[in-house]
């Protein structure tokens, strides 16, 4: 039988969520035998794969699972592409490893706005919960699988954007054959994508109203759940270009929903704080060679304070101390890089802007 649905789920030391992810989703009213269920996992040291092979197994569907060890969030996406763009499919679902779909008809509602509106990338807006232990998310998952509950799409629910992350994202199939994902740009990936999809004549729709009943499940969390907190210096700043054009779009342009003066020198002012704090650095051993020991004392102190004001604030939140430094410190070249690159990102970001409002118009008014 034909295959309308690739749906891919990347996961990576998943054990804690993946199991109630996979058995909402095996909930769903859409016919389980036109899916492709797709696992792509970067190299699980848990129980991650025996869990996902103890659940699909025991169902009657087609499912297969890819093992790509180191892989990040952008490569193992084109994994999932690459994996189905051979299947004769019509769309392609990212979900999650800790999303949980609470409607049992979430992926025959997308399915049907997507056939609504062709060219249209399909996000479901979803909320986030956090739990303190696996009791208590074992708890809440156990109080949303009694709502057995639908849903019902409608106009007012739909709102075009410029950001939409992957976490329950349709993707036509004739998009994914001739678009991948930026592999350097190891976060703001999906954002980028979707700028990436205007360039060839696609909006992305944002499906609103509905987050209580799609929810992002995040367990224990600590610094080794923060990409940001845990990228290397040069693993954060790879593919800088594509995210400074999305601080841009997300900032000063609130993801297509509009441009301001105000949002742009409010984006322009945060990165320059970081930047100036970076800068602190070698101006205080400048001064301290040209031997004015005032200023490069007020230097210094500015320069320590915002350092201990940092770790102190992350070692409140749970995060280990010892590696604010080098984390601040990497914020600030990130800040400083995207100032920098900001002549080259801005006229970028307002063209794909421009042909954004021009294609939703063109969608919303056919509608």
């Amino acid at each position: 039988m034909h295959k309308e649905i690739g749906l891919c789920i990347l996961t990576y030391n998943s054990s804690l969520t993946i199991s109630h992810v996979l058995q909402n989703i095996l909930k769903q009213d859409y016919p389980k035998e036109k899916i492709l269920y797709l696992i792509v996992d970067g190299g699980s040291r848990d129980e991650t794969l025996k869990i996902v092979n103890d659940i699909l197994s025991g169902y009657n569907v087609d499912y297969r699972v890819v093992v790509a060890p180191g892989a990040n969030i952008p490569q193992a996406r084109n994994i999932c592409l690459e994996n189905l763009s051979e299947e004769s499919i019509d769309f392609i679902i990212f979900i999650d490893s800790d999303i949980l779909l609470v409607p049992v008809n979430v992926l025959s509602e997308m399915v049907r706005i997507a056939k609504l509106f062709p060219n249209t990338i399909i996000h479901f807006a979803y909320s986030f919960k956090w739990f303190k232990d696996v009791s208590e998310l074992k708890k809440f998952v156990a109080e949303m699988e009694q709502r057995n509950t639908k849903i019902n799409v409608k106009m007012d629910n739909l709102k075009s954007s410029l950001c939409a992350g992957m976490g329950c994202t349709l993707i036509p199939a004739s998009l994914a054959k001739t678009l991948h994902f930026y592999e350097k740009a190891n976060f703001s990936e999906d954002n980028f994508y979707v700028c990436n999809a205007v360039e060839k004549g696609y909006v992305a729709l944002f499906i609103e109203g509905f987050s209580d009943y799609v929810v992002d499940l995040n367990v224990l969390k600590d610094a080794k759940s923060d990409i940001y907190w845990m990228l290397p210096i040069k693993g954060y700043l790879r593919g800088i270009e594509a995210k400074a054009l999305i601080q841009l779009v997300i900032r000063a342009m609130n993801c297509g929903r509009g441009f301001s003066a105000k949002r742009f020198f409010k984006f322009i002012a945060k990165h320059l704080g970081n930047a100036f704090l970076l800068a602190t650095i070698p101006i205080t051993l400048a001064l301290v060679l040209m031997q004015n020991f005032i200023l490069a004392s007020i230097f210094a102190m500015i320069r320590a304070l915002s350092i201990l004001g940092y770790a102190t604030y992350k070692h409140v939140h749970g995060y280990p101390i010892k590696r604010a430094l080098v984390n601040k410190i990497k914020f600030e070249l990130f800040s400083t890089l995207v100032i920098l690159l900001t002549p080259i990102t801005l006229p970028k970001a307002l063209k794909v802007y421009k042909k954004f409002k021009r294609l939703s118009k063109s969608i919303f008014k056919a509608s």
